[in-house]
């Protein structure tokens, strides 16, 4: 890819305006177990909201995806009966003290609905419990569902697990289309309840949005092998910085959206440091103008290990001690943005223990 061709690809990303939200503003968008609560309310059909069941249907009739593989597969369900009468309990008890987000049951459609929230945590829960806990309620169907914002690889593979995964983004597509066929709030945009359900829905479509933005950088470099990666990643942040060869090359909206990144890939990796600061992990803090974030340890014989996360995606380097001299690291792509991190580490050990020998 040439500069002017990167360039021209840069600039055709921008940054889709987000609304404000209430949620978001007082900073519960991210906890899981304050956003089980309001999903609570717009699942119980009886609530003030006037929305009835269509919360729930809609979440039956979204398209989900494969639990261990990022395929799509059929919907749970195309033709549903009423769920007028349904109980939504969350931080359900199951065996050994462990708790399940949300759990909806009706007996006029003699269906138990097990779901479990995730935001931002990886996909490690105990499913074989919060599934016996689905169970246990003894109803006709059963449906077994991980809710997240994108498809996230479990942290281990879970074995004839009935649980399926569901984007959130589907999901709220869905309730916008049944409140639009079924005319709900068509003469009632100024009632409170009307702002209570537009605040919840564009606070899970900005979300939205940040995924797909990470996912438009993703596709610049993908097919391109480890070295390219690297190389076009760093093209983009000298593009991206403020100097006087590239000043003004990139337009502002473009800079606006790498800026949006850059603090999503700081989030992240800050992330994982929580998880890695125990074994000796330090923080590289990134500068103004660089839009990568990573993390790094020094080694007893000198070496350094990093794991960083740039446009290219994850990548681990393998720094070797040089007395003052200047080498270039051993670099290995390990996934994407949205890798999880047991696997991030899983890599990383494998890698210091390959080069420190």
């Amino acid at each position: 890819m040439k500069p002017s061709e990167l360039i021209e690809k840069l600039n055709t990303i921008s940054i889709n305006t987000k609304h404000w939200t209430y949620l978001q503003t007082i900073g519960v968008s991210q906890k899981e177990t304050v956003m089980a609560e309001v999903l609570k309310y717009f699942f119980q059909p009886n609530q003030k909201h006037g929305l009835k069941d269509t919360f729930i249907k809609a979440l039956l009739e979204t398209q989900p995806y494969a639990l261990n593989e990022k395929k799509q597969i059929k919907s749970l369900v195309n033709n549903q009966t009423s769920f007028k009468d349904a109980i939504v309990k969350t931080e359900e008890s199951t065996d050994r003290n462990k708790r399940l987000d949300i759990l909806i049951t009706s007996k006029e459609a003699e269906t138990t609905i097990g779901i479990e929230f995730k935001i931002n945590h990886s996909l490690n829960n105990p499913l074989e419990l919060y599934s016996k806990r689905i169970k246990d309620e003894k109803n006709k169907s059963n449906f077994y569902i991980v809710l997240t914002p994108y498809w996230k690889e479990p942290e281990h593979e879970y074995k004839s697990s009935p649980f399926v995964q569901i984007m959130l983004s589907d999901f709220i597509k869905n309730v916008e289309k049944i409140v639009e066929k079924n005319y709900y709030f068509e003469y009632s945009k100024s009632s409170y309840q009307y702002y209570i359900y537009k605040d919840f829905i564009n606070t899970i479509k900005n979300r939205g949005l940040d995924v797909e933005l990470v996912k438009s950088y993703s596709e610049l470099l993908e097919n391109m092998t480890d070295l390219e990666k690297c190389n076009y990643s760093f093209k983009i942040q000298d593009l991206y910085s403020e100097n006087k060869e590239t000043k003004n090359v990139l337009n502002n909206e473009s800079k606006l959206a790498l800026t949006k990144v850059k603090n999503m890939f700081e989030s992240k990796v800050n992330s994982l440091y929580t998880e890695l600061r125990k074994k000796k992990f330090e923080k590289l803090d990134a500068s103004k103008s660089r839009i990568d974030s990573a993390i790094f340890k020094n080694l007893d014989n000198g070496d350094q290990l990093k794991i960083r996360l740039t446009l290219g995606g994850w990548f681990i380097e393998f720094w070797k001690s040089s007395e003052g001299k200047k080498t270039e690291p051993k670099v290995k792509s390990i996934g994407n943005y949205f890798m999880n991190q047991t696997k991030i580490i899983e890599e990383a050990t494998k890698f210091e223990k390959n080069h420190s020998i």
